[in-house]
């Protein structure tokens, strides 16, 4: 074999000359050619400068995807927590809203007109957790496993009584109490007041009336009268402990009118 056949052979196996894949006499070979060849040396140079390139643009590209593959984790990642994130916090509100408001029914009549019987309505459940119950409130209070629907119209500390229908809260009169007895008596005294002077009848008339327009607050509730025969002892009210009277007071004449701070349930919001 001539020198150029040789030199064709030497380069062909250069490839696997440089991956140490051939035999060791045949790399033997190529070694002691490549001593005494320089243009064989020249191209095996040459292949493994070009390898070394093709190396490091491989490493680069390696490396690249790498990088983009760490990003498409943390993305995956960020996803997923944030999926976990919407998913924690709809179960938060949906826990929150199930133990602050309570959808019930009124069965009765002894809160109307204010809610009527058959009505519906929504407890907050959390509404005096930072705040104390304020008189005028319509609340749910508990007693023997059983829920009753009131208003609030004493406070902790103040002094109550009902007098003839009247609600006095510290001895002031609470509630208009003008009822069908109420303008039959106004009328009766009116009728009595002829014997006198026209001036001195306008007189009395409008003193009766002054003590029904001036007189009385109407701190309860608008409309809300109770009956006249209705009487509650003077009783002073305890630090925890509140006054309540249904609107509805002859149709909740039997109902418990003094409970505790931890029996009421929550506050009526919406009723519809």
């Amino acid at each position: 074999m001539n020198d150029k056949n040789i030199c064709s052979a030497v380069r062909d196996l250069l490839p696997l000359y440089s991956d140490g894949v051939l035999s060791n006499d045949t790399e033997t070979f190529i070694r002691e050619h490549l001593e005494t060849c320089t243009a064989c040396q020249q191209v095996y140079i040459s292949q493994s400068e070009q390898k070394q390139q093709d190396n490091g643009l491989e490493f680069q590209e390696t490396k690249e995807r790498q990088h983009y593959k760490r990003i498409a984790v943390k993305i995956k990642r960020r996803r997923i927590a944030l999926l976990c994130g919407a998913v924690a916090l709809l179960l938060l509100v949906f826990f929150m809203s199930a133990s602050m408001f309570q959808y019930a029914v009124v069965s009765g009549r002894c809160m109307e007109p204010t809610v009527l019987d058959s009505e519906k309505y929504v407890v907050n459940k959390w509404s005096y957790v930072i705040q104390r119950p304020k008189r005028n409130d319509i609340i749910v209070y508990e007693r023997n496993g059983i829920y009753y629907l009131t208003r609030i119209v004493g406070l902790p500390g103040e002094l109550t009584e009902m007098q003839d229908g009247i609600l006095y809260v510290n001895s002031n009169p609470m509630n208009t109490n003008i009822d069908t007895d109420t303008v039959s008596d106004v009328e009766t005294v009116s009728d009595a007041a002829t014997n006198f002077k026209t001036d001195e009848k306008s007189d009395i008339e409008s003193n009766i009336k002054s003590d029904f327009e001036t007189d009385v607050r109407t701190d309860i509730a608008p409309a809300i009268t109770y009956p006249r025969n209705y009487i509650l002892a003077e009783k002073k009210l305890a630090e925890d402990e509140y006054m309540v009277i249904p609107d509805n007071l002859s149709e909740g004449g039997d109902s418990v009118h003094y409970i505790q701070g931890s029996e009421i349930t929550g506050k009526v919001i919406i009723t519809h």
